[in-house]
């Protein structure tokens, strides 16, 4: 079947076979922004990996990325993964194989206060940047 666009040099395609099904095809429009704003590579680089770094499979970034896209889809739990392993949108916005439950779960409960204050701090300033050049800011 011919790719109706390229993510990459990945081509996606659409069929109604019914075969391998998503119903998280919006997770492909979510991807594209967050590639151009770049946040969560962002923020990524602010957390400290303390895994055994010849251990790791899945990188601080697949990670946060993973995580922030099940919540945004709606699946809050980290063992939400065991539905999702198999779905073919987010799978493709990965690029491959979704991190475990104990692995995501690992990787929430590693982040520190500090890192989540500096973060929020980050996110903050991402979001003051975009008001420069704006008149007025109405605050309700």
């Amino acid at each position: 079947m011919k790719p109706i666009f390229y993510e990459g040099k990945r081509g996606v395609s659409l069929d109604f076979k019914g075969e391998k099904l998503s119903s998280n095809g919006g997770i492909l429009l979510i991807h594209k922004g967050e590639r151009a704003s770049g946040y969560i590579k962002d923020f990524s680089a602010k957390l400290v990996d303390r895994r055994d770094q010849t251990q790791v499979v899945h990188s601080k970034y697949k990670l946060l990325l993973q995580r922030v896209y099940q919540l945004t889809l709606g699946y809050e739990d980290c063992n939400d993964v065991d539905r999702l392993k198999d779905d073919g949108a987010l799978g493709h916005v990965l690029g491959g194989a979704l991190a475990s439950q104990s692995t995501l779960s690992r990787f929430e409960n590693d982040v520190t206060f500090p890192e989540v204050y500096e973060l929020s701090e980050q996110l903050v300033a991402s979001y003051v940047a975009t008001l420069a050049g704006r008149d007025r800011v109405v605050i309700d």
